[in-house]
């Protein structure tokens, strides 16, 4: 983690509103392409994902992924 991890920014929520619509394009994505092959539909997903990492770099994201990893919240 860097040292922005723990203080919030003013940018958190588009960063999470952002990061929740490439969630979403993904889903509707997989499905409406379910006719391509497997192997572009996870490549796309892959190429989405440093985007939503963005989101897991500030205090909220490292509380979401803490409970996340235990369980429901």
């Amino acid at each position: 983690m860097n040292a922005n991890a723990q203080s919030p920014s003013r940018l958190d929520q588009l960063k999470w509103l952002l990061s929740w619509r490439f969630v979403a394009a993904g889903v509707v994505g997989n499905s409406y392409y379910a006719g391509e092959s497997l192997l572009y539909r996870v490549l796309a997903i892959v190429a989405m994902a440093p985007r939503d990492w963005d989101c897991i770099d500030h205090a909220k994201g490292v509380a979401f992924l803490k409970c996340w990893e235990r369980g429901p919240c």
